[in-house]
Parts: C-alpha cells; sequence; structure tokens
C-alpha cells in the first residue's frame, strides 16, 4: 500500500510539474506524439505485410511448386508449372496429402457474369477440386469435398451472391453464365465463400473447375514439368522440406524428361515477402521494404527521443537548486532518478494518447497512399505493442535527462556553480549532431525518391500512353471484335483502334510464357523466355511504337498469322528477324 502512495505521489507531483511550464510540455508534446503516431503508422503497415497470406490454416503445410530454368548461361526462377506436376507429385511422394492445381490469374481480367437479366462483371479463376481443403477461405454454404467436382459448378463469394441474389442463401441451385473474351459456359451455384481477407493474394469474387477450363484447352498428351499453371501441394505435418527439396533436385528428369529444369517447393505464405530470385538463388522481395521502413520508424522515434532529452538537459540549469534542496533534505539519487523517469513517462503516455488519436484520423489517407486496406485492431499484440513503445520512449527519452539531473552535487548547486563535464558537452553535442544528420539523410531521401518519382513519370516507355483510352472487351464485343472496332473508327475524334488479348505491361515474370520458342541454330539445351503479346492489326500504330526495323502488322499481305514483330532484344537471338520494335 505504501508503494502505491508513493507512485501515485511521483505521478501527481509530475503532472503538476508538467502544467507548471506549458511551452516545455507542449513542444515535447509535439515531438513524441509526432514520433510515436509516424512510428504506428508504419508498424500498422509492416504488421500487415508480415501476416500476408498467413492466415491459412494449414500455413506450415502449405507450399508452392517452383521451377528453375535454365535460360542461356542464366537461371530462370518462376510459379509456371505443368498441368500434371500436382498430380504427379501426389502419386509419387508420400509426403504430399494433397495437391492443387489452378490457372494464373494474370490470365483473366475480368467476366461476365449473368443472372437472368443481371449482368455484371467479376474475377474468377479455374481451381481444382481439393482447393477449400488446401486452403483456408470458409465455405458459408456446401461443403468442402463437393463443392467444385463438377465441371459445370462454381463457387461464388459472399458478396457477389448479395450483388446477384440479395442474400446468399438464395444463390444455392441458381443457373450462371460466365464469358471471357470468345469464351463462355454455364454452371451451377453450389458453394458460397466468405470473401477474400485483406491481406491474401488471391482475390476472387467466384471460382469455377478446373475441368472447366480442360474443355476449353484439353490438356495435352506430353507431360513437361514447366508450363504456364501453378501448382501447389499440402504436405504431411511432420515432413521435412529440405528432404522434399533433395527428392525434386532429379524429379523433373525422371518423371517428366527434362534435364534443363528443377522442382522445389517454396511455403506459400513466403512468396509475397521472399518472392525475388536472381540466377536461381533467392533475393529477398518485398521484405527489403519491410526491413527499411522499420528501420525508419526506429529512427524516427529515436529522433522524438533525443529531441526530449535535449529540450530536457537544456533546462538544466532551472531545476539545479530544486534537486540540490532535495538533496539536502535527504532525498536519494535513485528517488530523484525515480522522479524525473516518472515525468518523462506521463508525457510518453499522454504523448501515445494524441499519437492514437493521429494515427486513427491519418490512417485512411495513409491507407491510400499505401494501396493497402490497413485497420487499426486493437487486439492483444496490438495493445502490447503501443504500451511497449509508450514504456520504450518514456524510458529512452527520460534516461539521460533522470540521470544527468540526479548527480549534481547539492552544496554547489545551492551555490549556483553548476559547471558541466567534457562528457556531458559531448553527449549533448552528439545528440544534436546526430538529429541533425538524420534529418539531412532524410531531406536527402526525400529529394532522391522525388527525382525518381519523376524519372519514371516522364521517361518514355516506348510507346504513347496519352489520350489512350483501355477498357476491357466482354460478351459480344469479345465476340466480334473486328466489327467494333470498325464502329469504333468512326466514331468522332477515334484517331485509330485496336485490341489485345491481355494489357500492354506483362507482370514481371509471366509464367510458361516462353514455351515452344525455337528458331535455326538455336541450342536445344537453352531455355528463353519469349513473353508473347497476341495483338490485332493496327496497335502499334495506335499506340505510336517506333518500329527499329522492318514493318508492322498489315491486311495488305492477307493473313499475318504467321508473322511476328520482335522488340530489340528479342531480336538478338534470330537470325534473320521479320521486323523489330
Amino acid at each position: 500500500m505504501r508503494n502505491l502512495d508513493i507512485l501515485q505521489h511521483y505521478l501527481k507531483n509530475s503532472w503538476r510539474y508538467l502544467l507548471k511550464d506549458k511551452r516545455f510540455t507542449l513542444l515535447n508534446l509535439i515531438g513524441l506524439s509526432t514520433g510515436l503516431a509516424c512510428t504506428l503508422l508504419i508498424s500498422i503497415w509492416v504488421r500487415n505485410e508480415l501476416r500476408f497470406d498467413k492466415f491459412h490454416e494449414k500455413d506450415d503445410q502449405l507450399y508452392e511448386v517452383m521451377i528453375h530454368e535454365k535460360a542461356g548461361n542464366r537461371i530462370a526462377t518462376s510459379n509456371g508449372t505443368g498441368d500434371y506436376v500436382g498430380e504427379t507429385l501426389l502419386k509419387d511422394l508420400p509426403e504430399v496429402e494433397a495437391a492443387v492445381i489452378t490457372t494464373p490469374a494474370s490470365w483473366f481480367q475480368k467476366f461476365s457474369l449473368s443472372a437472368g437479366s443481371t449482368t455484371i462483371g467479376a474475377s474468377g479463376n479455374f481451381v481444382s477440386h481439393d482447393y477449400f481443403n488446401a486452403f483456408s477461405v470458409p465455405l458459408i454454404h456446401g461443403q468442402t469435398d463437393e463443392v467444385l467436382t463438377n465441371k459445370n459448378s462454381i463457387a461464388i463469394s459472399q458478396a457477389l451472391a448479395i450483388k446477384l441474389f440479395r442474400k446468399p442463401e438464395h444463390a444455392i441451385g441458381k443457373v450462371l453464365e460466365w464469358k471471357w473474351q470468345a469464351y463462355s459456359g454455364k454452371c451451377l451455384v453450389t458453394g458460397i465463400f466468405a470473401d477474400f481477407p485483406a491481406n491474401s493474394s488471391q482475390q476472387h469474387d467466384f471460382l469455377l473447375s478446373m475441368d472447366a477450363w480442360n474443355q476449353i484447352v484439353p490438356k495435352g498428351d506430353v507431360q513437361t514439368s514447366s508450363g504456364p499453371f501453378d501448382n501447389f501441394v499440402v504436405l504431411k505435418k511432420g515432413t521435412d522440406i529440405n528432404q522434399i527439396n533433395k527428392k525434386l533436385s532429379g524429379f523433373a528428369e525422371t518423371s517428366f524428361n527434362d534435364s534443363t529444369s528443377t522442382l522445389f517447393l517454396r511455403k506459400y505464405s513466403d512468396a509475397y515477402l521472399f518472392g525475388n530470385y536472381e540466377n536461381g538463388i533467392q533475393t529477398g522481395g518485398k521484405i527489403t521494404n519491410v526491413r527499411l521502413f522499420s528501420g525508419i520508424a526506429i529512427i524516427i522515434l529515436l529522433v522524438a527521443c533525443i529531441n526530449f532529452m535535449n529540450l530536457s538537459t537544456a533546462r538544466a540549469s532551472l531545476r539545479v537548486k530544486e534537486v540540490g534542496v532535495k538533496k539536502a533534505l535527504g532525498a536519494r539519487r535513485a528517488t530523484l532518478v525515480f522522479q524525473f523517469l516518472s515525468e518523462s513517462m506521463v508525457m510518453s503516455f499522454v504523448a501515445l494518447v494524441i499519437a492514437v488519436l493521429l494515427t486513427s484520423a491519418l490512417l485512411p489517407q495513409f491507407s491510400a497512399i499505401t494501396g493497402k486496406a490497413l485497420a487499426f485492431q486493437f487486439d492483444i499484440k496490438m495493445i502490447l505493442m503501443i504500451l511497449g513503445a509508450a514504456l520504450l520512449t518514456g524510458l529512452l527519452a527520460g534516461s539521460y535527462p533522470a540521470f544527468h539531473l540526479s548527480r549534481f552535487n547539492p552544496a554547489i548547486t545551492l551555490k549556483g556553480g553548476l559547471t558541466s563535464s567534457v562528457g556531458e558537452i559531448l553527449v549533448r553535442k552528439g545528440l544534436v549532431v546526430f538529429q541533425f544528420t538524420v534529418s539531412v539523410v532524410f531531406i536527402i531521401a526525400v529529394m532522391v525518391v522525388y527525382r525518381q518519382i519523376r524519372y519514371v513519370q516522364e521517361k518514355s516507355l516506348g510507346y504513347n500512353k496519352d489520350n489512350i483510352v483501355y477498357f476491357e472487351m466482354n460478351g459480344r464485343v469479345a465476340e466480334q471484335p473486328e466489327s467494333f472496332l470498325t464502329q469504333l473508327k468512326s466514331v468522332p475524334g477515334v484517331i485509330n483502334a485496336s485490341s489485345i488479348q491481355q494489357k500492354i505491361i506483362l507482370p514481371a515474370m509471366l509464367p510458361g510464357n516462353g514455351a515452344g520458342v525455337r528458331w535455326e541454330g538455336k541450342n536445344a539445351d537453352d531455355k528463353i523466355r519469349f513473353f508473347r503479346m497476341p495483338v490485332n492489326y493496327d496497335l502499334i500504330e495506335t499506340m505510336n511504337i517506333e518500329i527499329a526495323e522492318g514493318r508492322s502488322f498489315s491486311k495488305r499481305y492477307g493473313n499475318e498469322s504467321a508473322s511476328i514483330v520482335l522488340n530489340e532484344a528479342s531480336g538478338k537471338f534470330w537470325v534473320q528477324p521479320l521486323g523489330m520494335l
């Protein structure tokens, strides 16, 4: 009880002292609350990044099949594998509990979904029947083992079911018609799944059976290790991933007669943060940004603490007599240290309250900047992190002033003979120099980033993006693109029009997009990736892409299905290219 009374006494005195010098308190609150708010915002973003794809119940067992392929003198790594890889692993490796295959989500932009007279655009994918057993996407209606067993079945999200049928339960058993480019099909709603969480790399409004895709593009007779598909496996509990990858070192050659490729497994939830590979070696990914911004958050908080220290030590001369009187009356140094630390702790927790309010107010704008749906979740971990940050800030910010002020000799301080040692002067100057150094570094970094952004915005992309209107073709437009483009060109103000099967900017690594490219004199063991882009006539003219040599596609030369236009980089591999961009 006595200890509680003493603590209350210290806190009451600390609060009175802070209210006494309002200017000093205000300056410190601005510095500490701003530093804590910046740290909290960055911490929320970092936490979101670290938890990406971690919500799956079988996270420790869920792996993605990856492939190393020899590409000239280098090794290209991707997740593009063949359509028989997953089932072959399930059959040949006893450690594999389940296998799932999906088409790449990058293939599809928007499908048209029709329910009666209602038609909307929605994102979807084709997946095999074990999808819901491997991935933790809760089914609101339907059974995980049955929902996608039929080739004409479809599972839709709760949000999509509400859009189409107002209530999710009304969707079960209803017939939907889907269209993608020139392909279409009718299917029966057999399941409703909960919406994908914001921290999921997969975001689909509906899922179709992989058997429906195999009807559109039948499986080939030749089984290959490489391909455009995404294969996932669920390993049995306790399986050593290193031993599995050793087994897979020669699997592509023995099972698929492919001596130039090597299969391996990567933990599915690691793909988001550790997605970069350089010449067959994992070289990081988004984890680099996480580490960078974590360091920035620590530096910002440290600068705020140093600012508090400098302001406190600068006011030391105003408190020396207070310290001298208390010491003369018998106060021990530990008592004074505790008093000064309690003052900084009170300041820190008041600043924390202000920082939480600032963070809540700025979070929507911060989410827009980062492109993430960030939320301030007050769970146990977040509360402990916030309180820990405030406690650490208070201790760190108040440590030097507390030990500095409490060491004064009462006889000297009462006479007004306060002097500073060389060490104290060096420490104070060092803190100030550190503050200015960090400030200069941050200013330079902002200028570099600003110039880099301007460079990206002003750099020529190889085509003219100004006044280009882009939209997706669905329904009848996708079925009769030529008629649509002809009518579009007659619209006043339209100079030219064309079409393309995907976006003009391809993903950084489009799986399976280089298979089957051969030319005279090519080394059969080399797998050089060529990103293909099927385009219509007039696309090069519409985008104002410069032709270095040769010509563009033209109807004047008849059927151009056997013609190809290369960019300069790929043209170096060919002896007699037809044309280069």
